[in-house]
């Protein structure tokens, strides 16, 4: 499947944002998705009917998304034309197509009229029977609603595939920013289940962002993880030893995010108790607990001292073991560092759970505001080295720029390839016309 992100804007737009390779390569798929329906069609048209699979290839190809910003062009390019039903014309209408008359042109389907039409019904059939929402399921005017306390859509177009699990909240109250990064679809194997989704900041900033039943939810899971922590080993301590797998059915149940959150936070409220080795306060200190004296006591876990260390030993272990980049595998002072043409690692807090490894971790930048350390934008262009999702993320949302002596062999490869690519774009790049 040809995984080139859509970019919705024209051509005029992306000189502005410095986007234009990124338009260049949506545009070229753009074409080739135009040339694949023209041929579909004509393969699959008998003198009389149009065979109801030949759209099946295309999306298999280009997906529903860049399929529909075709036809949607191609049926307001010709909106003059009888040919095309009212009901096809007003669906493309309503879907926006940035004003572009040269590159429009270029992508309209040059099949005849009527029989694309046909095409057209094949395609809102395919989507209809996907039962997805959309604007028609919904009710009042969006620019003047309040969205606390309400059930919300979320568009199809901005569907995350790696990132953390917070879709399910937005779907329940109003979200504290808006995703500005293009989403491909789901595309990595599963190493866990994804858990619910920890509030990482105190109860009193939840009230600055109207996020207070965000943060309830979290923190009920915490004191339950806390809970579980305690009983676990109270079951697995024989009076000289912790059993080693006693962690399992607490990171089954509650992550690797969650139970180093609370176990972090038990170690820095009892910073003061010498029964906890160095090591672990030293790890515990460099993982950031919003200061929230009531509610942090709350999650304190109150095993002994000494047991819960051998815990936290556990834990520290069972996570090193995944193998997951961090600020160690970094090189340079990422605040001043710039990120056009480096390996970045993305942060795990980033990614959802299911997602932890280091193939999802390294991302190759392009460009973006977000490369440059003092830019006023965030947002980075890149492509992870693993399977080539190009995506954009924010700059913060990187733990920093890899070491080389870090570099696996399979990302040297997939590295070598898109430094070969860029070079061989960029002698030609000023001189294409747009």
């Amino acid at each position: 499947m040809n995984e080139t992100y859509l970019y919705p804007y024209s051509v005029q737009e992306a000189k502005k944002r410095n986007q234009l390779p990124m338009w260049r390569e949506s545009y070229h798929a753009n074409v080739a998705c135009r040339n694949a329906i023209e041929e579909t069609i004509r393969q699959n048209f008998n003198g009389m009917n149009l065979k109801k699979d030949c759209l099946e290839p295309v999306l298999a190809e280009y997906g529903y998304k860049r399929t529909e910003w075709v036809l949607a062009t191609t049926l307001q390019e010709l909106s003059w034309d009888g040919r095309f039903s009212r009901t096809n014309k007003q669906w493309a209408a309503r879907r926006y197509i940035p004003q572009d008359e040269r590159h429009n042109a270029e992508i309209t389907v040059r099949s005849h009229p009527a029989i694309l039409d046909g095409f057209v019904d094949l395609y809102r059939e395919a989507y209809q029977k996907l039962g997805l929402f959309g604007p028609e399921h919904c009710v009042g005017d969006r620019a003047v609603q309040d969205y606390t306390g309400k059930v919300l859509v979320r568009s199809r177009f901005r569907f995350p595939s790696r990132h953390l699990g917070m879709q399910g909240f937005l779907t329940r109250i109003c979200a504290s920013r808006s995703s500005t990064v293009p989403w491909s679809l789901q595309r990595i194997r599963m190493m866990t289940k994804d858990h619910e989704y920890f509030y990482p900041y105190s109860a009193q900033e939840a009230k600055k962002r109207n996020q207070l039943p965000m943060w309830r939810e979290s923190y009920h899971a915490n004191v339950a993880c806390r809970k579980a922590i305690e009983e676990t080993v109270r079951q697995n301590f024989d009076g000289m030893h912790l059993k080693k797998d006693c962690l399992e059915p607490v990171l089954a149940e509650y992550g690797y995010k969650r139970t180093e959150w609370v176990l972090a936070t038990t170690l820095q409220e009892l910073s003061w108790d010498g029964r906890f080795s160095r090591a672990n306060k030293q790890w515990a200190m460099r993982r950031y607990i919003p200061q929230d004296e009531r509610h942090n006591a709350e999650i304190t876990v109150r095993s002994h001292p000494a047991i819960l260390d051998g815990f936290v030993d556990l834990y520290r272990e069972a996570y090193q073991k995944l193998g997951l980049f961090g600020p160690e595998h970094c090189v340079g002072d990422r605040a001043e560092q710039d990120y056009i043409g480096k390996v970045l690692v993305l942060s795990p807090d980033t990614l959802k759970e299911s997602c932890w490894s280091q193939e999802n971790q390294l991302w190759y930048a392009h460009d973006g505001f977000g490369c440059s350390p003092h830019a006023i934008g965030r947002s980075v262009r890149c492509t992870c080295l693993s399977d080539g999702e190009m995506t954009r993320w924010n700059r913060d949302e990187f733990v920093g720029v890899l070491d080389e002596k870090f570099l696996p062999d399979w990302a040297k490869e997939s590295l070598s390839q898109f430094q070969q690519e860029e070079a061989a774009e960029s002698p030609g790049m000023n001189n294409q016309s747009m």
